[in-house]
């Protein structure tokens, strides 16, 4: 996939490209049965029935880690954005909200 234009994270995670790898992968309940990742469906679903996602801060993380992959980006914007990933993590770890549920 080539998406030129994103050159942060805030533009990756705002990109149209991204919503839909989201939609199509970590907000989807069957993608995670299909694939049977350690997502547990039934507590997503109970959380989605309260408008929530049901994933955590660390699941979605990974997705931008997935995405940024799929990308053709110049190695420096693509090393830009994987250390603002890292930070976002790093600031989850630190404040023990990386495994919580959203």
């Amino acid at each position: 996939m080539k998406t030129t234009q994103i050159t942060t994270l805030d533009e990756l995670v705002h990109s149209d490209d991204y919503e839909v790898y989201q939609s199509e992968t970590l907000l989807n309940p069957q993608f995670h049965i299909i694939n049977n990742t350690e997502v547990d469906v039934d507590m997503m679903l109970k959380y989605n029935a309260e408008g929530m996602y049901g994933v955590t801060h660390s699941d979605f993380i990974e997705c931008w880690r997935e995405f940024l992959s799929t990308l053709d980006l110049d190695d420096d914007i693509e090393d830009s954005i994987t250390k603002e990933i890292d930070a976002c993590e790093k600031w989850h770890e630190d404040n023990n909200s990386l495994y919580t549920l959203i």
